[in-house]
Formats: structure tokens, C-alpha cells, sequence
């Protein structure tokens, strides 16, 4: 059986979009008000937003992080997924502040090419 992103992924609903404050790292005294309605729009302002920092950045490397508090009453950082981004959204204040982290490149991706053998016949 074949499936489609959209079967996991529906796409936001006209009305579901949020304004959020945009900040890079936690020292970031730059913020950005945008309005968002999915992780991928939200992605793509943010790489838009912060252009000269993010430029040489693979995207699959940019992160976006909430404080949250949790039912114990204590704080964290969390990380906001594709997958939990459209329900995390809608439980959002207008101005929500989040946080764009750039996750360190994995150590496949900086890993050498194996290097190329000279084929014989």
C-alpha cells in the first residue's frame, strides 16, 4: 500500500494560523512576529527571517524549541516536531515565543565518501 505524506501530515486548516515571536538561540535579541500555520511555513520564515545566519544551514538541521510547563508544574525546553506541530499550535497563545536551534550535523553526514576504486575489465 502506497501512502502520501498527507495521510500523515493534513495541512493546516485557513483559520488554524497563529502569530508567534521568532528568536534565534536563546541569547537572540533580534525577534521576528510572524504568522504560521505548519512547521514547514514556520521553517521557512524562520530560514527567511534570519537569512545571513541560516543561509549555509541544511534545513533538515534547523529546529524550532518551546518552553513548556508540565503537569508537574516544572519547566523545559521541547522540541517542536513536524508531526505534533499543527496540535502544538493551536494550544499556542498569540505570541508565543520560539526558539530556532540548529542541531549539529550527524556524523554520517560529515563522514568521508568512501573513496572510488578505478573499475578493470
Amino acid at each position: 500500500m502506497t501512502t502520501t505524506s498527507s495521510e500523515y501530515f493534513p495541512p493546516p486548516i485557513a483559520d488554524s494560523k497563529k502569530l508567534i515571536v521568532l528568536r534565534l538561540g536563546d541569547g537572540g535579541k533580534d525577534l521576528a512576529c510572524v504568522t504560521v500555520g505548519s512547521y514547514q511555513e514556520a521553517v521557512n520564515v524562520a530560514i527567511h527571517e534570519y537569512y545571513s545566519e541560516l543561509k549555509d544551514v541544511s534545513r533538515d538541521r534547523v529546529q524550532l524549541r518551546i518552553n513548556i510547563t508540565l503537569l508537574d508544574g516544572t519547566s523545559q525546553v521541547a522540541r517542536l516536531t513536524e508531526s505534533g506541530f499543527n496540535d502544538t499550535l493551536s494550544q499556542f497563545k498569540p505570541m508565543k515565543l520560539v526558539t530556532i536551534y540548529v542541531a549539529p550535523k550527524s556524523a554520517a553526514a560529515t563522514a568521508r565518501e568512501p573513496p572510488k576504486y578505478q573499475e578493470t575489465r
